[in-house]
């Protein structure tokens, strides 16, 4: 396949995907096409290039004219694959897909926007561990920031194999409730090498005990002491087993009361 312009623009995106020069590079070439449409894209990337410094509310209206007129075609590369998507800075960055789906289609996403959120949900619970592996072993998760998993069942195990995982390395938000993880579970997530990075994590809804929590507590109080310091900003706990036990364990912490969610 002959490799376009585009495509060694959109190269450059992926490989640097913290950086605005690239988009806006982008941009400026889209615009030097003269065709209508690709100034419409070199618009909305500066646009939301722009917003995402600081919110403007004419920026705001034109980005969400933009979007209604073209979005669907700009989608296109990853239309067949997610089921909802987000743009961010000019492209595509949240997907919401089937991890089955996430797994059989991951190279071929990662290739085609820069990723950083990802929302899975499991079609077939039984193949969900076969599915982790594959997800705890790959290598373009390496940008990504926020992982979503609510609602999989998920039980110790599975967690347990996702904690394995080495190339979460930028992740920063992890979503895992409504699942079925108890105290082996959060033990192995609070020993992973990816939970001292970690500034949101939501646990609501699911089997782990008192037990767990005191270690989760003892974890966060040694993350606390160490030169980083504690990064967690937002713990969610809501609907656990023995949740007054609970909540009675996290308000002997003087430093996760201001952080946990209920």
């Amino acid at each position: 396949m002959t490799r376009t312009a585009a495509d060694a623009f959109l190269q450059a995106i992926l490989q640097a995907p913290d950086d605005d020069t690239p988009r806006l590079v982008y941009a400026d070439w889209l615009e030097e096409q003269g065709e209508d449409a690709g100034m419409a894209r070199a618009e909305f990337i500066r646009i939301q290039c722009a917003l995402a410094r600081e919110r403007l509310d004419n920026l705001t209206s034109r980005e969400q004219e933009l979007l209604k007129q073209y979005e669907y075609n700009w989608a296109w590369p990853i239309r067949g694959m997610a089921r909802e998507w987000q743009f961010h800075r000019g492209f595509i960055d949240t997907v919401k897909l089937p991890l089955e789906d996430f797994v059989r289609h991951t190279r071929k996403l990662f290739l085609s926007a820069p990723l950083r959120h990802l929302h899975l949900r499991a079609r077939i619970i039984a193949w969900t561990r076969e599915a982790l592996l594959s997800l705890s072993a790959c290598r373009h998760l390496r940008n990504i920031q926020t992982l979503d998993l609510h609602g999989n069942l998920l039980d110790s195990t599975a967690i347990q194999t996702l904690c394995v995982g080495e190339y979460f390395t930028q992740l920063t938000s992890l979503n895992l409730s409504l699942n079925q993880i108890g105290d082996a579970g959060l033990r192995a997530l609070v020993a992973s090498s990816f939970f001292p990075r970690l500034t949101s994590l939501d646990l609501s809804r699911n089997t782990f005990t008192a037990s767990g929590v005191r270690r989760l507590i003892e974890a966060c109080e040694e993350l606390a002491a160490l030169p980083q310091g504690l990064q967690m900003r937002k713990l969610v706990l809501r609907g656990n087993r023995n949740a007054s036990t609970v909540r009675r364990l996290l308000l002997t912490s003087p430093l996760l009361r201001d952080i946990v969610r209920w």
